[in-house]
C-alpha cells in the first residue's frame, strides 16, 4: 500500500470501480453523477473489501 499521492491512478480507479459495483452502478471506474450521488447519499457503508 502507498501513500496518499492525489493521483487518480489504477488502484483509485480500482476501488471506485469496486465501490460502483457495491451500489449496483457500472463498475468503470470513471467518478460520473451517479457514482458522485451515491457517495453523497452513502452512510454507514462498510468498507469495500481490498487490495485495490
Amino acid at each position: 500500500m502507498g501513500g496518499i499521492d492525489g493521483i487518480y491512478g489504477p488502484r483509485t480507479a480500482r476501488a471506485v470501480a469496486a465501490f460502483q459495483r457495491s451500489q449496483r452502478l457500472v463498475g468503470d471506474g470513471r467518478v460520473g453523477a451517479l457514482t458522485w450521488q451515491a457517495l453523497r447519499n452513502c452512510k454507514n457503508v462498510p468498507p469495500v473489501r481490498g487490495p485495490f
